[in-house]
C-alpha cells in the first residue's frame, strides 16, 4: 500500500507532519479529516533508489521564474482560459528546462481532477507554504488572478531587496580580494627577501618582525596546518549550528552584528510583516498566517518570539502583550499591532509596516558602501602599516648597528 507524507494543520491551528498508508491520495486525506487534521499538502513518498536527472541537478528555479510563472497565469485566468490549457502554454514557452517539468506535472495532476493548490504542494522545494495556501484562498473565494499578481508582487519585492543587497556589497567584496591577495603576495614572496639580510646583520628581531616572519613561514610552508584548521573549525560550526542553542545564539548574533546586525533585523521585520500582511488580506485565517510566517523569517530568535503569539492567540488573548514583551520586536510593531486587531484593519497596518521597514532597509543598503569603505580602508591600513613597521624597525637597528662599528 502506498505511503504519503503529509503537512496538515490541527483544530487548534498547530502544523503536523507526518506520513500515511492509503490505496490513494483521495482516501489519505479523508482519513487525516476524519483524525480533524486539515491538510496542507501531501506527497507520495519516494521510494528507494537513485532517480537523479543530472541534466537538471545545476539548474535552479529562481524566484523570477515563479514571479513571472504567477504573474502571467493571473493574465491567462483573468482572460478567461481553462486552468489546464494555461499551464499548458506556460510550460511550452518555459527556458528552463527545470521548471518546465515541474508545469507540465502540475498540469496533469489538474487533468485527472486535482485542485492546483493540491498539484503545487506535490513540489514543496518549488512553491512554499505561502503560495500555496494563497492559491487555496483564490480557489475558494474565486479570486485566484488577483491572488497570484499579489504574490507576485510580494515575491518581487523580496527579490529586489536581495538583488540591491548584492549589487550594494560588490564592490567592498571586490576591495576585500585585491586587498587580501596584496597583503598575502607581500607576506609569502616579498618578506622572505629580507629575511637572509637580517639574519646576516646579527640584530635581534623585535617583535613584530617575529610575529610577521611567523606568518610568513607558516603560510608558506606550515599551510597544512591552516588547511587542518579551517577543516575543524568547519566541522564544528556546522554541528554546533545543528543544536537548538547553536541556532539561537548564530541567529542572535546575526541581529546584534556591527552594521549588518541591524540591516538583517529591518529586513525580517519587513518579511514578516509583508507576509502576514498579505495572508491576512487574502482570507487565510490568523494563526496559519503566522504559522507561514514564522517559517519564512528565516531566525530561530524571531520565530521563538512568533511562537509565544500563536500561543497568545490560541487561547484567546491578544497579539500586542507578547510583542511588547521581546526586546527583538520594535515598540512601533508592538504597540500598531494591537490598534489593528481594535479597528479591525491589521492587514493595512502591517502592510504600511512593512512599506516603513522596506525604506529604512532601502537606505540601509544605499549607504552600506559609504559605512563600509572606509572600515575596510583603515583596517587595510593597519595591516600595510604593520608589514611596513616590521621591514623597518630592524632595518633602522641595522643602521645603529653599522655607524657604531664604524
Amino acid at each position: 500500500m502506498p505511503i504519503f507524507n503529509y503537512v496538515a494543520f490541527d483544530k487548534a491551528g498547530k502544523k503536523v507532519k507526518g506520513s500515511i498508508d492509503s490505496s490513494n491520495q483521495l482516501q489519505a486525506g479523508l482519513n487525516l479529516k476524519k483524525q480533524g487534521l486539515f491538510v496542507q499538502h501531501m506527497t507520495l513518498a519516494k521510494k528507494g533508489g537513485l532517480n537523479i536527472n543530472f541534466n537538471e541537478m545545476f539548474i535552479k528555479i529562481t524566484t523570477r521564474d515563479k514571479g513571472i510563472f504567477a504573474q502571467q497565469l493571473s493574465t491567462m485566468i483573468g482572460a478567461g482560459m481553462a486552468l489546464t490549457k494555461c499551464l499548458d502554454v506556460l510550460s511550452n514557452q518555459t527556458i528552463n528546462p527545470k521548471f518546465k517539468r515541474v508545469i507540465q506535472n502540475v498540469s496533469r495532476d489538474i487533468s485527472h481532477g486535482n485542485a492546483l493548490s493540491w498539484a503545487l504542494a506535490r513540489h514543496p522545494q518549488v512553491f512554499d507554504d505561502l503560495f500555496i495556501s494563497m492559491v487555496k484562498v483564490g480557489e475558494s473565494g474565486g479570486e485566484m488572478d488577483k491572488i497570484l499578481i499579489q504574490w507576485a508582487s510580494f515575491m518581487e519585492r523580496d527579490e529586489e531587496i536581495r538583488g540591491r543587497l548584492k549589487a550594494a556589497l560588490m564592490y567592498p567584496f571586490i576591495l576585500t580580494i585585491i586587498s587580501t591577495v596584496a597583503v598575502l603576495f607581500l607576506i609569502i614572496f616579498v618578506l622572505p627577501t629580507f629575511t637572509n639580510i637580517f639574519a646576516s646583520s646579527g640584530v635581534q628581531l623585535p617583535g613584530p618582525t617575529r610575529v610577521l616572519l611567523f606568518i610568513s613561514d607558516l603560510l608558506k610552508k606550515r599551510f597544512y596546518i591552516l588547511i587542518i584548521a579551517a577543516v575543524l573549525i568547519t566541522i564544528f560550526y556546522k554541528k554546533f549550528s545543528k543544536t537548538k542553542k547553536g541556532k539561537y545564539t548564530i541567529d542572535m548574533f546575526k541581529l546584534k552584528a556591527p552594521i549588518f546586525g541591524t540591516l538583517q533585523h529591518k529586513m525580517i521585520l519587513t518579511r514578516f510583516s509583508r507576509t502576514f500582511g498579505v495572508m491576512l488580506g487574502a482570507g487565510v485565517p490568523i494563526i496559519e498566517s503566522l504559522n507561514i510566517a514564522r517559517d519564512i523569517v528565516g531566525n530561530v530568535c524571531i520565530a521563538a518570539v512568533l511562537d509565544t503569539v500563536i500561543d497568545s492567540v490560541r487561547q484567546g488573548g491578544d497579539m500586542g502583550a507578547p510583542f511588547a514583551k521581546s526586546p527583538l520586536i520594535p515598540p512601533m510593531i508592538a504597540n500598531m499591532i494591537p490598534v489593528g486587531e481594535v479597528t479591525g484593519a491589521i492587514e493595512k497596518i502591517l502592510i504600511k509596516i512593512a512599506d516603513f521597514y522596506e525604506r529604512e532597509v532601502d537606505y540601509l543598503i544605499r549607504n552600506l558602501s559609504s559605512i563600509l569603505e572606509p572600515v575596510m580602508i583603515l583596517f587595510m591600513g593597519i595591516v600595510v602599516g604593520f608589514i611596513a613597521l616590521s621591514l623597518v624597525m630592524p632595518m633602522y637597528d641595522m643602521i645603529k648597528v653599522a655607524r657604531a662599528g664604524a
